[in-house]
């Protein structure tokens, strides 16, 4: 756990504000099919958390969805806040751990989590603070990589951050207690033109840690290609005496009077 959480900190590091605006194309283009899913759900949030805010896309999106909402955009990087509160002063912009929000418990109504999962380590206590936030039938709407993402890689001696199957996803919400988790993948590939690009790109954005200068990719016609296999999901903060989340046997105790509601 410790190598892991090593290799996951060295990934989180790379990031540089300004450089990574520039190359973080995809986590946009993620983000937007995030927000096209929005127009399907009915909800009307007051407090909105944007978790692992980065430089504020998401953030900045929501307020324009969402301009009545207190917006809360959190992040444990103080440079990644720092440039990313340039971009609004409506927001509040909260420099803070995620698995220890300074928050009350159940007063959030919506949490956006995009591309966050694959950063962290204690992936139950990091869902678990979701959860106690998260007001009863709140949203948390969120993001990860999938295994086939960067399978082109795979084979090279560098890290990646964690990428996981859809159902583990699923697993690990029902185990922390969220109602009616959905999910599904979609694929998306990028090009490059230049590998000196591609592996700047992949660096300023976490994707990869290491030695790049001795790898030369195979170039395919006059391009290099990138497969990303991105998780969407989402799941709600279940109602009074749903369930209880699960303890350290893996259990989910599940209520009586809720079997028989059902």
């Amino acid at each position: 756990m410790q190598e892991s959480k090593n290799v996951l900190e060295e990934l989180l590091q790379a990031r540089i504000p300004a450089e990574y605006t520039l190359a973080s194309v995809l986590q946009r283009e993620v983000l937007n099919e995030v927000f096209s899913r929005l127009d399907f759900i009915t909800l009307q949030p007051h407090i909105i958390l944007d978790a692992g805010c980065t430089v504020g896309d998401a953030a900045v999106m929501l307020k324009k969805r969402y301009p009545n909402a207190r917006i809360i955009a959190a992040d444990a990087s103080p440079e990644m806040l720092k440039y990313a509160q340039q971009r609004d002063t409506h927001i509040e912009w909260l420099c803070a751990s995620l698995t220890a929000l300074p928050l009350p418990d159940h007063s959030v109504d919506l949490i956006m989590a995009n591309g966050v999962l694959p950063w962290c380590d204690e992936l139950q206590k990091l869902l678990q603070e979701w959860r106690r936030i998260l007001r009863p039938n709140g949203l948390l709407m969120l993001t990860a990589w999938g295994p086939d993402t960067l399978r082109e890689l795979h084979d090279l001696p560098l890290a990646f951050p964690q990428l996981m199957d859809m159902h583990t996803v699923g697993d690990l919400l029902v185990q922390a207690g969220f109602a009616d988790p959905v999910l599904d993948t979609d694929y998306f590939t990028l090009t490059y033109q230049d590998q000196k690009k591609l592996w700047h790109e992949l660096q300023v954005t976490g994707m990869i840690a290491g030695n790049t200068e001795v790898i030369q990719l195979e170039k395919i016609a006059n391009h290099y290609a990138l497969s990303y296999e991105v998780i969407f999901g989402h799941a709600w903060g279940p109602g009074a005496n749903v369930a209880h989340p699960a303890d350290q046997s893996g259990e989910v105790r599940i209520p009586l009077s809720h079997i028989l509601r059902r």
